[in-house]
C-alpha cells in the first residue's frame, strides 16, 4: 500500500502565519497607533475612545465557546471565512462610523471575528496536522502578530498621517479580510484525512508501514469529561492567571517615564517586551518540542526574574538591565499564545472535543484580559506606584507554573477514547 503524504502540513503552517498577522497582528498590534487622532477627531478622551478595545476582549471571550463549537462542526474553511467577513466588515464600519456607538458596535463584531483566529484555528489546525514540532509552529505563528506590529504600525501611521484615519482603517479592513480569507480558503483544510494524508511526523511514530498508511486516530478526553475534571479548571485557571501578567505589558512605557526616562526612551524600553515575545513564542515552542518541562520552567521562570529584579532594584536598575528585564517579562507574556495550547493538548489530547476544551478555557482568559489592563490601571492610581503591579506579575507567574504541573500531573487519570 502507498506511504500516505504529510507534506501539505508546511501549507498549513505558512497559512496559520498570514492569518495571525492580517487577524490577530492588525486588530491588536496596531490598535495603539489611531487612539489619539480619533479620540480628538470624536471630541473625547484616550480612555472613552479605548473603550472599543475592552469591548473587542469581552466578545471574545463569550464567543470563544461557541467558536470551540463551530471548529468541531465546520469545514475550517467555512470558519475562516465568517472571521474574514467580520474583522473586515468591522474595520469598514470604523471607517465610516460618524459616532462611538458605531464603533462599540462594530467592536462587538470584530471580538467575534478575532476569537477566531487567536485562539481557535491556529493551535487547532497546528495539532490536527503536526505530530511533531507543533510547539514551534503554534509559536512561529504566533508571532507573526508581533511582526505585524513591526511592519503594520509605522505603515498606518504613515496612512494616517498623508491620507487620514479613515482611509487607514479601510486599508486595514481589505488588508485583514484578505490575509484571514484568502488563505484560510485556499491553504487549509480540516484535518489531514481530508486530503488522503497524515500529520506531519506521524511517519516517524508509526510502528510499521501499515500503520502508516492508514490515517491516524488520535486520542483524546471526552468534552464531558474534561468539563467535569479538576484538570480543566485548574487549566482554565491557569489560563487567566496568565491573561492577567500580559496586561502588564500595557504599563512599561509610563513606568520607564516614571522613572525619568525621555519618553523616546521610554518606549523603546518598552519595546523590548515586544522582542521578547517573538523570540519567546518561537523559541518556547521549539523547547517545549524537546522538553515540556524545561520548556515550562522557562516559560514562566523568565517572568519571575524579570519582575522580581525590578522589584528589588527599583529606579536604580541601569537601562540595559531595565531592557533585559522587560525582554524576560516578554518571553513569559508569549507563554499565553504558545504553551496554554501545548499544555492543553498534553492534558487534554488531540481528539474530536480538543477545540471546544481549549476554547472553554481560554474563554476565562480572555475575559481576564479584557479587565486586567483597566484593574493594574487602579492599582497604579490607588499604590500610587508600580510596586504592586510588578508582585502581582511575580506571583501570576510563578502560579501558572504550580497549575501547569498539577494540571498535567492530574489528567493522566483522565480517560481517553478516540
Amino acid at each position: 500500500m502507498e506511504k500516505k503524504k504529510s507534506s501539505f502540513a508546511i501549507v498549513v503552517a505558512i497559512a496559520c502565519c498570514l492569518i495571525v498577522f492580517g487577524g490577530v497582528g492588525i486588530v491588536f498590534s496596531t490598535a495603539g497607533v489611531f487612539y489619539a487622532v480619533v479620540a480628538d477627531a470624536f471630541g473625547v478622551g484616550k480612555g472613552t475612545f479605548s473603550i472599543y478595545m475592552t469591548i473587542v476582549c469581552l466578545v471574545m471571550s463569550f464567543s470563544l465557546p461557541i467558536m470551540g463549537k463551530l471548529a468541531v462542526k465546520l469545514d475550517i474553511r467555512k470558519l475562516c471565512l465568517i472571521n474574514a467577513l467580520c474583522v473586515g466588515a468591522s474595520f469598514a464600519a470604523f471607517a465610516m462610523a460618524k459616532s462611538l456607538v458605531v464603533i462599540y458596535i462594530a467592536a462587538a463584531v470584530q471580538g467575534f471575528g478575532v476569537a477566531g483566529p487567536m485562539y481557535i484555528i491556529i493551535p487547532t489546525m497546528i495539532s490536527r496536522w503536526f505530530n511533531k514540532r507543533s510547539g514551534f509552529f503554534i509559536g512561529l505563528a504566533m508571532a507573526f502578530s508581533g511582526i505585524a506590529g513591526i511592519v503594520l504600525q509605522p505603515a498606518i501611521a504613515a496612512i494616517i498621517q498623508s491620507s487620514g484615519w479613515r482611509t487607514a482603517y479601510w486599508v486595514e479592513a481589505a488588508v485583514s479580510f484578505c490575509f484571514i480569507a484568502i488563505p484560510g480558503l485556499f491553504m487549509l483544510r480540516s484535518r489531514p484525512s481530508d486530503i488522503d494524508q497524515v500529520p506531519y511526523g506521524y511517519e516517524e511514530i508509526a510502528e510499521n508501514a501499515s500503520k502508516a498508511a492508514a490515517s491516524p486516530i488520535q486520542a483524546g478526553v471526552a468534552l464531558k469529561t474534561a468539563m467535569k475534571s479538576k484538570t480543566f479548571y485548574m487549566f482554565a485557571a491557569l489560563c487567566g492567571l496568565i491573561s492577567f501578567y500580559t496586561c502588564v505589558n500595557f504599563y512599561w512605557t509610563s513606568y520607564a517615564a516614571s522613572l525619568g526616562y525621555p519618553l523616546v526612551l521610554a518606549a523603546t524600553i518598552s519595546s523590548c517586551a515586544m522582542y521578547g515575545q517573538l523570540v519567546g513564542k518561537i523559541g518556547l515552542g521549539a523547547i517545549s518540542d524537546k522538553n515540556l518541562n524545561v520548556g515550562l520552567i522557562c516559560a514562566y521562570g523568565l517572568g519571575i526574574l524579570g519582575c522580581l529584579v525590578i522589584l528589588i532594584l527599583g529606579g536604580k536598575a541601569p537601562a540595559f538591565v531595565l531592557f533585559a528585564c522587560i525582554f524576560m517579562y516578554g518571553c513569559t507574556h508569549g507563554a499565553c499564545a504558545v504553551e496554554s495550547p501545548i499544555i492543553a493538548k498534553e492534558c487534554f489530547g488531540n481528539g474530536k472535543d480538543y477545540a471546544q476544551i481549549y476554547s472553554n478555557a481560554m474563554s476565562f482568559g480572555t475575559f481576564c484580559s479584557a479587565i486586567g489592563s483597566t484593574l493594574f490601571g487602579y492599582i497604579v492610581d490607588w499604590t500610587g506606584g508600580y510596586t504592586t503591579v510588578f508582585v502581582i506579575g511575580a506571583a501570576f507567574a510563578a502560579i501558572c507554573y504550580i497549575l501547569a504541573k498539577t494540571s498535567i500531573a492530574s489528567s493522566k487519570a483522565l480517560p481517553r477514547e478516540e
